[in-house]
C-alpha cells in the first residue's frame, strides 16, 4: 500500500524524537549515572551523533522543540538525582536547560545551512560556547557540561591547563558534529562528505594524537616539588536532622575520627562544610546561644586548642546586623571556611558563589511569591561572601591555600581567582549527603577533576558523605574512601607553583570559540542576502 503524506510526516516525526532521546541517553551514560556510578565518558564522543542528522532534515518552525527535547530528556536523566532533594529542584534545572538548548539548535541548523560541508567546525566552536554561556551569572550551571565526561582521561585531561575545559568539550562534541552530518543525508550522502571533508577528519585525528602524546609527557612532575601531609575527616551526618543534640553528636564524631588521623602526623586536618554549624566567631565574642556555646563551642575550641596542626572547619558564620522591631537580633548568615591555628581563629573565607534558590535569591523585590514559597519549604538563606574575602589565600606552616565550598568547584573562575592570588592547594569542603546518592556525589567530584588540571593544583575534598579523596595536579585520583561512611583520609599531596595558560588567560578558547562561531554564521547570513539580492536584480 501506498504511504500518505500525512502517515510519512508522523513516521519521520517518530524517527525523529527516537534519534533524540537515544542522544539524551548516551549523553546522560558519558558522565557518573545509574547504571555506572564512574560513567561511560568513551560514549561523549558519540553521544550527539544522532542530533544531527535531526537538525538538518527538521524544518525551522520544528527545530527548536528537538533542543527542548534532547534537554529534558537528557538533563532528567543525567540529574535525576535533584529529584531527592525536592521534586522542583529538578524541575527548576529541566525549566532553564530546555529553552537553553531550544535557542540552540536553530543556531546549530543555521550553520548546517549556510556551510553544508563545513558546518560541523561551527556547531562544535558553538556548542562549546554556547556550554561557556551556560555556567555565567545567577543561574550558571555546570553540569552536563561534554568536557567533564572526560575525568578519568587523563592523556586529554591535561589540554585543560591551556584551554580551562572548554577544549575539552570541543574535542568531544567534534567527532560527534562531523560522523552526524556524515549521516545526515543517508547512505548515499556518506561518501561524497567524507570524500570533500576528509582532510577535516585526518586534521582532528592527528591533533587528537598530538594531544594525548604531549598531554602524557606533561604529567610528570618536577622533581623535588614540596609536598603537604593533609587529613580529611567524613562523617557522614545527616544533613536532614538539626538542632543541639545531634549537631553535638556531630562534634563527636569529628573530633573521634580526627584524633585518629593526627597519628599519622598530618600537617592540615580539614573537616568539611558546616561540619561545626554554631556561629564560632559570634560565639567567641558573645553567648549568643548558651546551650549551643556549652555544648557545641566550648569543647569545640578545646578540642582546637589541643591540636598541634592547624584545623579547616566548615562553619555557619554569622554577624549581627542590628534589631527587628520587636527587640530580636537582625543576622547576616554566611557559609564559611574557619582556619583555626594554636586553638585560635586566624581567617575566614566566605562562600561567595551560593547555589541558587536554595542558599541564595537575590530578587526578593522583583518575585515576592517565589521568595515567600522559598521560604516555607524551609530553604537557609545566606549572604554572599565580601569582595575583600573572594581572593583569599590562607596560610600555614608549609603551605598557601584556598578554599572551595561545595558548589564553588563546578565553576572556573574562583579556583583560578584563588591561583592567581598565590595560592599553592586548593580545598574543597562540601556537603553532598543531601542528595543521598553516590552518582550525585561523583558528578561532583567529576568536576572538581578539572579544577585540578586547569590551574596544575592538587585539590583535596573534605566532605559530609563523600566523595572524600586527594587530587593531583594533573587529575590523577591519589587517595578517597567510599562515601557514606565514618572515615577518614590521611596522604601527601604536591604544592605547586606554575601558572598554566588557563589560569593567566582564563576562559579565552571558549570566548575564540563563540566569537569564531559567530563571525561564520554572520558572515554565512549576510552573504545569503548578497547573493539573494543579485538573483533579483
Amino acid at each position: 500500500d501506498e504511504i500518505r503524506p500525512g502517515e510519512r510526516s508522523v513516521a519521520v516525526g517518530l524517527e525523529h524524537v527516537l534519534l533524540i532521546m537515544a542522544a539524551a541517553l548516551l549523553f546522560a551514560l558519558s558522565f557518573p549515572n545509574f547504571l555506572f556510578p564512574w560513567g561511560f565518558g568513551f560514549l561523549g564522543f558519540a553521544a550527539l551523533i544522532p542530533l544531527f542528522p535531526v537538525i538538518h532534515r527538521a524544518r525551522w518552525w520544528s527545530v527548536w522543540a528537538y533542543g527542548l527535547l534532547f534537554a529534558v530528556g537528557g538533563f532528567a536523566l543525567h540529574n535525576y538525582w535533584l529529584a531527592l532533594f525536592h521534586p522542583v529542584a529538578l524541575t527548576v534545572v529541566l525549566a532553564f536547560r530546555g529553552p537553553w538548548f531550544a535557542l540552540l539548535f536553530p543556531l546549530l541548523k543555521l550553520a548546517d545551512r549556510e556551510f553544508p560541508r563545513y558546518g560541523f567546525l561551527i556547531q562544535a566552536l558553538l556548542w562549546t560556547g554556547w556550554e561557556f554561556i551556560g555556567v555565567q551569572g545567577f543561574l550558571g550551571y555546570s553540569f552536563g557540561g561534554l568536557g567533564y565526561s572526560q575525568y578519568l582521561f587523563l592523556p586529554l585531561l591535561q589540554l585543560a591547563s591551556l584551554t580551562a575545559v572548554w577544549g575539552i568539550s570541543c574535542m568531544v562534541i567534534l567527532p560527534s558534529a562531523y560522523v552526524g552530518n556524515l549521516l545526515k543525508n543517508g547512505r548515499k550522502g556518506i561518501r561524497p562528505f567524507f570524500r570533500n571533508t576528509r582532510g577535516a577528519a585526518i586534521g582532528y585525528a592527528v591533533l587528537l594524537t598530538v594531544v594525548l602524546v604531549w598531554g602524557g609527557a606533561v604529567r610528570a612532575l618536577p622533581e623535588g616539588i614540596s609536598k603537604l601531609t593533609v587529613a580529611a575527616v567524613q562523617p557522614n551526618s545527616d544533613p536532614w536532622k538539626g538542632g543541639t543534640p545531634v549537631y553535638e553528636e556531630n562534634l563527636t564524631t569529628l573530633m573521634a575520627l580526627s584524633r585518629k588521623a593526627l597519628l599519622k602526623d598530618p600537617q592540615l586536618l580539614i573537616w568539611p562544610e558546616t561540619a561545626v554549624v554554631p556561629s564560632l566567631r559570634l560565639h567567641s565574642r558573645m553567648r549568643y546561644d548558651q546551650e549551643r556555646y556549652n555544648r557545641i563551642v566550648r569543647p569545640f575550641f578545646s578540642f582546637a586548642a589541643e591540636l598541634n596542626v592547624p584545623l579547616l572547619t566548615g562553619n555557619n558564620d554569622r554577624e549581627l546586623a542590628g534589631r527587628d522591631a520587636r527587640g530580636g537580633y537582625l543576622t547576616d548568615d554566611y557559609n564559611a571556611a574557619v582556619l583555626l591555628q594554636g586553638g585560635e581563629i586566624s581567617a575566614v573565607y566566605r562562600k561567595t558563589h551560593l547555589v541558587p534558590f536554595t542558599e541564595y535569591f537575590p530578587y526578593r523585590d522583583l518575585f515576592p511569591g517565589i521568595y515567600q514559597w522559598l521560604l516555607t519549604e524551609d530553604t537557609h538563606f545566606y549572604t554572599p561572601g565580601e569582595d575583600l574575602n573572594k581572593d583569599l589565600v590562607f596560610s600555614i606552616p608549609g603551605a598557601r591555600f584556598s578554599a572551595l565550598i561545595c558548589f564553588e568547584d563546578t565553576f572556573p573562575a574562583g579556583p583560578r581567582r584563588f591561583t592567581r592570588a598565590g595560592a599553592e592547594l586548593l580545598v574543597n569542603l562540601t556537603n553532598d549527603a543531601w542528595s543521598e546518592s553516590v552518582v550525585a556525589e561523583m558528578q561532583h567530584f567529576s568536576l572538581s577533576v578539572l579544577r585540578s588540571v586547569e590551574n596544575r593544583r592538587s585539590l583535596v575534598r573534605a566532605t559530609i558523605s563523600g566523595i572524600t579523596a586527594l587530587i593531583g595536579p594533573d587529575g590523577s585520583i591519589l587517595e578517597r574512601i567510599p562515601p557514606f561512611g565514618e572515615d577518614y583520609l590521611v596522604g601527601e599531596v604536591p604544592l605547586s607553583r606554575e601558572t598554566t595558560l588557563a589560569a593567566a588567560w582564563g576562559d579565552w578558547f571558549a570566548i575564540a570559540a563563540l566569537c569564531a562561531a559567530g563571525a561564520a554564521l554572520l558572515a554565512g547570513f549576510i552573504i545569503r542576502v548578497l547573493k539573494m539580492r543579485v538573483k533579483g536584480n
